[in-house]
């Protein structure tokens, strides 16, 4: 099973930017250095769009802390474990 944890890519580079400021972080494959706008970050969202949008479950994470997303994740693992792609239909998506 495919789980998004959606954020806008503006969000997602704003909460980078903090990430790195508080604690630089080591030689990463994936991020630009410097991480300088959220344009930078358009290619690596494209390159995943489509994983994206065939999940199985999409988590909305904007304004939302990690910790209060777990309890409905452990809530989620064992359907999204042993379900069929049909039975996941609409689980836990918030379009």
């Amino acid at each position: 099973a495919v789980i998004y944890f959606r954020l806008p890519p503006a969000t997602a580079y704003w909460e980078l930017r903090r990430q790195i400021r508080e604690q630089p972080p080591g030689p990463s494959p994936f991020l630009p250095v410097p991480l300088e706008s959220s344009a930078q970050l358009e290619p690596l969202w494209a390159e995943r769009r489509s994983g994206f949008e065939s999940a199985h479950l999409v988590i909305d994470m904007e304004g939302v802390r990690p910790e209060d997303v777990v309890p409905n994740l452990f809530e989620a693992l064992p359907r999204l474990a042993g379900a069929s792609a049909n039975e996941l239909e609409g689980l836990g998506h918030s379009d």
